[in-house]
């Protein structure tokens, strides 16, 4: 396997320190389907940089209406 500067896949740690998030949070994230998309190669999961960019767009807001916006939206289709 590649070492870790020319490896297209990032370890739970490793993405984990790029988004400044604990990696048991990225744990969470995937067994609820919140978090960026990732690859699983047997028992490991791996994070590639180009998902973490598309997941790191979805998040960006100009205002927070914008924001509470987005989560409402869901909310208000629910109920």
């Amino acid at each position: 396997m590649a070492d870790a500067s020319t490896s297209p896949f990032l370890t739970p740690e490793q993405a984990g320190a790029l988004l400044h998030i604990h990696p048991r949070t990225l744990a969470n994230w995937r067994w609820s389907g919140r978090g960026p998309r990732y690859v699983r190669i047997g028992a490991r999961a791996f994070y590639r940089h180009a998902d973490l960019d598309e997941w790191l767009a979805s998040r960006c807001f100009s205002h927070t209406a914008q924001e509470l916006g987005a989560g409402r939206s869901t909310a208000r289709q629910k109920a």
